[in-house]
């Protein structure tokens, strides 16, 4: 993507995340949906299993749900966002030992702003997909982490759960008895590309998805002397009965597919 074209992109998922950040709030609340508490959390704390005492900068923090959960957890929280309207919701919602600001992380002057060397981890949660350009970033994380330090993120599984993903519920005759197989179809992986889609069906506006193959993604924090050391794949359990504020598009049914994709990186 040129860079005209992704400073347009960039324009558009923050109008869209300006006018989403009420209701994407009033989903998330204080502890977060379904995904937060059954995959995205867990995934974290498998990755970053120690966090008492550890400065923490985290990209696309949202409404703080998963601030408050590391500040609880004992890590001193930098929690920031490009959207002024998340921020102003996360204050409300508070936290202790969380720090909100704005800010862009899209911008590599302003990252390096943060400070030298001086985080343990820099983490984003459920926000990569939303960035139109993740290379300041990458450019920005060995200046901002310790020489001990980690860069832990997840996304949406871009193998099994981007814009393409279609779900299939089809009923089977085996033997004389009546089998629902669920599956998924994918139309498009490796280009990458960027579609207008929604958290929700009742989500004000439609908003951007930055997809990435993983060679891409990963290969961009690669170029900057990151490897990955832990990775997660979580899925839902079968079966099992999922805390929910809105129903889902992803559910139980296709827990042989992990929807989300965990990943810690660290220094050579």
């Amino acid at each position: 993507m040129s860079q005209g074209k992704a400073l347009e992109e960039h324009a558009k998922a923050k109008e869209a995340w300006e006018a989403n950040a009420s209701f994407w709030d009033e989903i998330m609340q204080d502890e977060g949906n379904a995904f937060t508490l059954s995959l995205v959390w867990p995934a974290f704390q498998r990755m970053i299993p120690d966090l008492e005492g550890k400065r923490v900068l985290e990209f696309g923090c949202g409404n703080g749900v998963i601030s408050r959960k590391l500040a609880k957890a004992g890590a001193k929280v930098r929690a920031t966002d490009f959207s002024e309207a998340l921020i102003s919701l996360a204050e409300e919602r508070g936290g202790a030992g969380i720090e909100y600001s704005v800010l862009d992380a899209t911008d590599l002057d302003a990252l390096l702003a943060q400070g030298k060397n001086e985080y343990d981890i820099v983490l984003s949660s459920m926000a990569l997909f939303d960035m139109s350009d993740i290379r300041p970033l990458a450019q920005a994380l060995p200046d901002l982490l310790t020489d001990a330090g980690c860069f832990a993120f997840t996304i949406i599984h871009p193998c099994f759960n981007n814009p393409s993903t279609v779900h299939l519920s089809e009923l089977e005759d085996r033997d004389g008895e009546l089998i629902t197989t669920n599956s998924i179809k994918l139309s498009r992986y490796k280009t990458s590309v960027t579609e207008l889609g929604v958290c929700s069906r009742k989500a004000p506006q439609a908003h951007p998805y930055f997809h990435r193959s993983l060679s891409e993604l990963l290969g961009t924090f690669f170029a900057v002397g990151l490897v990955v050391d832990a990775l997660e794949e979580p899925c839902f359990e079968p079966h099992s009965e999922l805390p929910r504020k809105i129903k889902l598009g992803w559910t139980e049914d296709f827990s042989e597919f992990p929807p989300a994709l965990g990943v810690r990186m660290a220094r050579k």
